[in-house]
């Protein structure tokens, strides 16, 4: 499997609906991955992505399971998979006190 987001080809892949496997993170459209079987758009999925300890998955999907190194998802069907992307990298966040809250 190839990621498009580096790619150099004269028809590139819109780069929002593209993939990207790096060492520091994982940009996965699902459906850049995950293939669409006749007959089965209409079926639950379960999705389960093994990842590094650090990373972090930034998704609007809920996780049914998680822990350091995997994170499961159900997915109601083939649609909701294929509008839910996923980043997965180590999580950059910061916390500042205002007001002593």
């Amino acid at each position: 499997m190839d990621d498009s987001c580096d790619m150099t080809m004269e028809n590139a892949i819109f780069e929002p609906a593209g993939t990207n496997i790096a060492v520091s993170n994982f940009m996965i459209n699902t459906f850049g991955f995950i293939g669409y079987v006749e007959g089965m758009k209409e079926n639950d999925y379960e999705l389960i992505i093994k990842k590094p300890e650090a990373f972090y998955g930034a998704t609007p999907l809920k996780t049914e399971k998680n822990d350091q190194w995997s994170d499961t998802y159900h997915l109601n069907n083939y649609d909701h998979l294929a509008d839910s992307p996923i980043l997965y990298a180590v999580a950059d966040t910061t916390t500042k006190m205002v007001g002593g809250a």
